[in-house]
């Protein structure tokens, strides 16, 4: 029987120890996160009849891992689908909210998507000029597609999914596919259209992998009473082996692995599983291995803070699920989203619930802000954007000093070389979002995958 130890129990870390315990449930598990609660990034809030979100709110309806480690742990019931019009996004360009999904028309004709279909179009027959090396997300984009789709389009996506700067991103690290595409196809259009059917085979192979029941027909989903209640049906399903509150202080590597607490308790380990970011990793592999650390090191942040506001009644509340700003409209913000028109039940009848999204990789400075002027700020931004003019009758405020790692440019590089360099220390074993994906379903993917690669 092994002994093995999970240091973090973000949703990385409590999905990859779901599916070890599954596979072999005869080594014993022991699970260590330093907050008072596993979930990382997964948490919620209930308020006064409001549920914020704080990080992530859920999941889209390809997301066949989560639905599946859902199902596989007999948490079903707690699927909660969004509302319709939770697939109707915006853009705030030109000082107007531009439609993109919904109605065809109303995105057509949008500002934001001026010469679009004129530039999809040329871009298939743009030389190829890939590169073997990286290239950053501006770059790329600028070079097939041209300014507005870049400046525009693309720069509101990253704001919103990656928090990150486009002139740093890696195109070959964030969109592979893409990448992958021009460099076999010499065009992205052509690229996509071409491998229709290998993207087809491949998502069936993904559902073949991981089942579930079928969803129903919403494209978004979470669990009822926030996200974090899927983080805590994991984390119950493993009783005292889930150690909350206390952090890991060492690390060190004699006969077994020797894991300190902060208590003075130290563990003896056979095998040690970090989902940690990539820092804290760092600085606890530092003593075993420098330039392993060194590596990690390497992997940069975002910093963002999570303005949430609910209010009794307004007069102006939003369908959809939200808008991104792209830095050329010079905001202070990332952008809104609209619970309310994401979701059922986030707010009290006839109320309106609101999430400010401040900082990012371009805007880092703006965290350093008291939270007295991050819910001023939001406040601004409520009236300037959306007219709202009403005071809320609850707030909410959380700051993730490194909130979305960053895959700039070389970062396959880095990934490469922790990778060599962790197979020299048998038992280590890194995961978390710094190397698979940053989404929820990347993260549980990467454990399941994980896991099956061991014997």
């Amino acid at each position: 029987m092994k002994t093995i130890v999970f240091i973090g129990a973000g949703i990385s870390g409590l999905s990859a120890a779901t599916c070890y315990q599954k596979k072999f449930p005869g080594d014993k598990i022991i699970i260590l996160e330093k907050n008072p609660v596993a979930g990382g990034s997964f948490v919620s809030e209930q308020k006064s009849g409001f549920t914020f979100e704080y990080g992530p709110r859920g999941v889209l309806k390809t997301s066949h891992a989560f639905f599946h480690l859902l199902n596989e742990t007999n948490g079903w019931h707690l699927l909660k689908p969004g509302k319709k019009t939770s697939s109707t996004r915006f853009i705030w360009y030109k000082n107007q909210l531009n439609q993109l999904g919904g109605n065809p028309f109303k995105m057509l004709f949008a500002p934001a998507m001026k010469g679009v279909i004129w530039s999809a179009l040329k871009e298939r027959n743009l030389k190829n000029s890939c590169t073997d090396e990286d290239e950053s997300l501006e770059s790329f984009f600028t070079r097939r597609f041209g300014s507005h789709i870049t400046k525009v389009l693309l720069d509101a996506f990253i704001s919103g999914v990656w928090a990150g700067d486009i002139s740093k991103l890696s195109v070959r690290s964030a969109f592979p596919s893409l990448w992958e595409a021009e460099k076999k196809y010499g065009s992205v259009i052509r690229g996509l259209r071409a491998g229709k059917e290998e993207s087809k085979r491949k998502k069936e192979l993904e559902l073949a992998d991981f089942p579930h029941p079928e969803t129903g027909k919403s494209r978004f989903y979470s669990t009822e009473g926030g996200i974090q209640n899927f983080a805590k049906h994991l984390a119950e399903r493993f009783g005292d082996k889930l150690k909350t509150g206390g952090s890991v202080v060492s690390l060190l590597k004699n006969e077994k692995w020797e894991v300190e607490l902060s208590s003075g308790e130290v563990l003896l380990a056979d095998e040690v599983v970090f989902s940690t970011p990539a820092s804290v990793t760092a600085s606890l592999i530092e003593p075993v291995d420098q330039a392993l650390a060194a590596e990690l090191q390497k992997i940069d942040y975002a910093p963002v803070v999570s303005v949430n506001l609910g209010f009794a009644s307004t007069g102006t509340h939003q369908q959809g699920f939200g808008f991104l700003i792209p830095k050329i409209e010079n905001k202070p913000i990332l952008g809104i989203i609209f619970n309310s028109g994401t979701f059922d039940g986030v707010s009290p009848a006839g109320g309106a619930n609101y999430t400010v999204m401040i900082g990012g990789a371009c805007n880092p400075d703006a965290v350093k802000k008291s939270e007295a002027e991050l819910i001023s700020l939001a406040l601004e931004s409520l009236d300037s954007f959306l007219g709202i003019k009403e005071k809320p009758v609850v707030t909410g405020v959380k700051l993730w000093p490194a909130a979305i790692p960053q895959y700039n440019v070389g970062h396959f590089k880095h990934v490469e070389t922790i990778t060599s360099q962790t197979s020299k220390h048998p038992g280590l074993h890194l995961l978390g979002n710094w190397k698979n994906g940053i989404g929820v379903n990347d993260c549980i993917k990467s454990g399941f995958n994980w896991v099956k690669s061991l014997n």
